[in-house]
């Protein structure tokens, strides 16, 4: 069985900075070194990248930030989906998921435990 899941090239978007869902999506589809939809065999849907960060958070790989009033962007507690809109939202990766991603082998196999 294909890895079928984004969740890696999801990781791979975050490895050198937050994003927001728009700039993984950007990054994702792009046609320059940084875009993974070749290998996907299609472009990324915005509905599939955020299921992946669904996962990605519940499993402490990334971490959500939000901007409050003031200026600059405030984390959340460990595992916790955005309170509103995914938009409205930005992703980073934890020290886990920077672990995980360090160990990917594009090709290969996904996240530990994921069907391959």
């Amino acid at each position: 069985m294909v890895n079928r899941l984004p969740d890696m090239y999801v990781l791979d978007a975050l490895a050198s900075d937050i994003e927001d869902l728009e700039g993984i999506l950007r990054m994702l589809n792009s046609e320059t070194e940084l875009g993974w939809h070749k290998e996907w065999g299609r472009k990324f849907s915005r509905e599939e990248i955020v299921e992946a960060l669904c996962r990605l958070v519940s499993n402490d790989l990334i971490l959500t930030y939000v901007t409050p009033e003031e200026p600059g962007l405030v984390p959340l507690a460990p595992r916790a989906l955005p309170p509103g809109d995914f938009d409205d939202a930005w992703f980073g990766l934890t020290e886990r998921g920077r672990l995980v991603h360090s160990n990917w082998e594009p090709g290969g196999a996904g996240l530990p435990g994921e069907a391959v």
